[in-house]
């Protein structure tokens, strides 16, 4: 069975490699940006779920169409998550017609049926892709630094944990937190959507939630056994938002603001992913000397040089 698996998914993946590629450079002609992968996961999501798609006519509606499923369209919410990633796009219009939409119907005329097969890895695949070919990319830990974050919270045996800046819920879908129970929230509103695909492809007990401000948290959170985040390193919060958290005019870390919110939270363990700055900065003294006394500290793991991509701050 395995070999029959592996021989179905060798030219899936090659052929899904080759689409992507030309779904960037068709991208970059159009708006700079992914969009053109971002449009494979719009349209695959929809097939899955047998979905409305919000298509022009033409030659890719046709096909799509005549392969889709039973609809669901009694399902709104996952109506609404199709509709939202579609209004991500950017002029879909443009992007599904004529010439632009040959690299999606080569693709999808001959693997709709694997890449419904198997979906989960296809999206896992897509997204991968968008986080290293996207000139544009949100910050992003390695694979093997969110696989250490999540050993560390699955050793302190947690059910439920909180993440204030969620991202593509990579420590969600990371196999070593399949039976926590995850809530994340993210600022930025595709980023989110791209999320919640990903978590409903791995069929997990998690919620992603766009929220306007990374420090605005659910009001109850003594649901949450611990807070756990790749915080966005060098990131800064508003000086008006700083002055109402810690009392004090001018912009601050990111990482200040939810140390200072964590030791303020009835939740009482914490894995968190900040600069190395955090250790030694004046502003942030009182912060750490907070975190000294009323914390047990277990461990702070020093990460190389160069190990989170596209960010120069150790």
């Amino acid at each position: 069975m395995t070999e029959i698996r592996d021989i179905e998914k060798k030219p899936l993946f090659e052929n899904l490699d080759r689409c992507l590629h030309e779904l960037s450079h068709m991208a970059i002609r159009l708006y700079w940006e992914q969009v053109g992968p971002r449009g494979l996961v719009y349209l695959l999501f929809c097939h899955h779920y047998g979905l409305r798609y919000s298509l022009p006519s033409g030659y890719l509606q046709m096909m799509l169409e005549q392969e889709k499923k039973e609809r669901l369209d009694s399902n709104e919410e996952l109506q609404q998550l199709a509709e939202s990633l579609f209004a991500d796009l950017q002029g879909g219009d443009e992007l599904f017609q004529d010439k632009n939409a040959e690299p999606y119907i080569r693709f999808l005329k001959n693997y709709i049926y694997l890449s419904d097969k198997y979906y989960c890895e296809v999206i896992n695949y897509i997204v991968n892709y968008i986080q290293v070919v996207d000139r544009f990319g949100w910050y992003g830990t390695t694979p093997d630094i969110t696989e250490l974050i999540a050993t560390v919270a699955k050793s302190m045996q947690v059910k439920s944990v909180f993440d204030p800046c969620a991202g593509i819920c990579n420590l969600a879908c990371s196999p070593l937190m399949k039976d926590v129970r995850f809530y994340g929230q993210e600022v930025n509103y595709w980023t989110s959507n791209l999320a919640r695909v990903r978590l409903l492809a791995h069929e997990l007990n998690s919620t992603c939630v766009t929220e306007n401000s990374c420090s605005r948290w659910p009001d109850d959170l003594n649901q949450f056994d611990a807070l756990v985040s790749e915080l966005p390193l060098g990131s800064y919060v508003p000086s008006e938002e700083a002055m109402r958290e810690l009392g004090r005019p001018g912009r601050r870390m990111i990482d200040d603001i939810f140390m200072h919110r964590f030791l303020m939270s009835p939740i009482r363990k914490c894995v968190m992913l900040v600069p190395l700055s955090f250790c030694y900065r004046r502003e942030n003294f009182d912060i750490r000397k907070d975190l000294v006394e009323k914390k047990n500290i277990q461990a702070i793991i020093a990460l190389p040089a160069g190990a989170i991509r596209n960010i120069a701050i150790p």
